[in-house]
């Protein structure tokens, strides 16, 4: 028994989507790399198993126009997590041994 090349572009397509808008962000680089590397190989899937080669004869830009729409569910991911975890914040150095860390530390003492 095996499944069918449409129903397995949809669940791709669907699990894509699920893991662009749906499925929690997390602060860890490591799985966030991960996911968004799932989430081009899931629209790349699913753009070529759903798209009829009546309508794109070329398979190489069934796989680019996958490898596009894949490439903006990462920015829009990318976006959501900026928006959640880093707006507002910037990096600082407070050790003594950074002078711009003993810049802030003056400028906060005074």
């Amino acid at each position: 028994m095996y499944l069918d090349w449409r129903i397995v572009g949809v669940i791709c397509l669907i699990g894509g989507l699920l893991l662009t808008f749906v499925y929690p962000l997390g602060r860890r680089s490591g799985n966030h790399a991960l996911s968004e590397i799932l989430l081009l190989v899931l629209f790349v899937v699913a753009a070529y198993n759903l798209i009829p080669a009546t309508w794109v004869p070329n398979d190489v830009v069934v796989i680019a126009i996958g490898l596009g729409v894949g490439l903006l569910a990462v920015f829009y991911r990318d976006v959501r997590r900026f928006i959640r975890y880093y707006q507002g914040k910037f990096y600082r150095m407070s050790h003594p041994y950074y002078w711009y860390g003993r810049m802030f530390r003056r400028r906060r003492r005074r």
